[in-house]
């Protein structure tokens, strides 16, 4: 009877590596959505994604190969038993014990400098994501901030209700870009320094809907309220945070500031290169 050792071991092996591979992707996709990593493109998901649908079917076959020649050779064994011509096996000695708890010691420290690599390596690429959508929400938000300025200076009170179309228009054309959730306007009121007005269009025109007076009460509120109070650095400072959100001052003809657009932007998009963006 043929010895189908050689091509166990081919076999079992082989399983095993496509098992680790599986993990190991296994792994870095559940730190990848526990985390909010922004390592891989939308392309490079799809390929690892592949990767690891491929090695789980591959491993099944191997699994089911194993089966199959491990089979085999118990037969073979037992024939072997028969005859008085098996071969004994010594257990394993504690040098293969401690040879074992080597590799897994090794296997579990390469997997955990990979995922420490990937954090280091997604924090770069979060980084160059924002700055990509600063550089392109500043361009969108300058491009309509004159429309908004005319159109807030005609305003003789911050209206509740009955919006001028322009305004609710504006802040429509902002969100229609797939890389904004939502731009809001902000005012300073007219009478009191500790609260705001601000306006979202959150659907298609109506009468009612107008502008929002609120309390400073959060950290972003309080640089809005400063940079209305004067402090020239308060939207630099928001800006500067690593969040997808953009502010930019309108200003009026004097230099002091009339009111503030916030884009917040779509963190699911793709941002890596400026040509990409719609």
């Amino acid at each position: 009877m043929r010895d189908k050792r050689p091509t166990l071991r081919l076999s079992v092996n082989t399983t095993v590596a496509f098992l680790l591979c599986s993990g190991t992707l296994l792994v870095f996709g559940i730190f990848d959505e526990a985390l909010g990593w922004d390592i891989f493109s939308p392309k490079v998901e799809k390929v690892l994604i592949a990767i690891f649908q491929s090695s789980i079917c591959l491993s099944l076959v191997g699994v089911a190969i194993t089966l199959v020649l491990s089979s085999h050779e118990s037969v073979r064994y037992f024939s072997l038993i028969q005859e008085k011509i098996a071969p004994i096996e010594e257990p394993d000695t504690p040098k293969s014990t401690s040879r074992i708890y080597r590799r897994f010691f090794i296997l579990s420290t390469c997997l955990a400098l990979s995922l420490v690599l990937l954090g280091v390596a997604n924090n770069h690429i979060e980084n160059h994501r924002i700055r990509v959508f600063h550089t392109i929400a500043g361009e969108q938000a300058e491009f309509f901030s004159d429309r908004m300025k005319s159109e807030i200076l005609k305003l003789k009170e911050i209206p509740r209700d009955n919006i001028p179309h322009r305004i609710h228009d504006v802040l429509t054309a902002l969100d229609q870009f797939s890389f904004i959730n939502r731009s809001t306007l902000y005012l300073p009121d007219p009478v009191e320094a500790s609260a705001l007005w601000g306006m979202t269009a959150w659907r298609s025109y109506d009468k009612k809907d107008g502008f929002a007076r609120f309390y400073v009460a959060r950290h972003f509120e309080k640089e809005l309220r400063n940079a209305f109070l004067g402090d020239k650095k308060a939207l630099d400072r928001l800006n500067a945070l690593d969040k997808f959100e953009h502010y930019l001052g309108i200003l009026k003809k004097d230099g002091s500031l009339l009111a503030i657009l916030r884009i917040d932007g779509n963190p699911f998009e793709n941002f890596r290169n400026y040509d990409e963006v719609n």
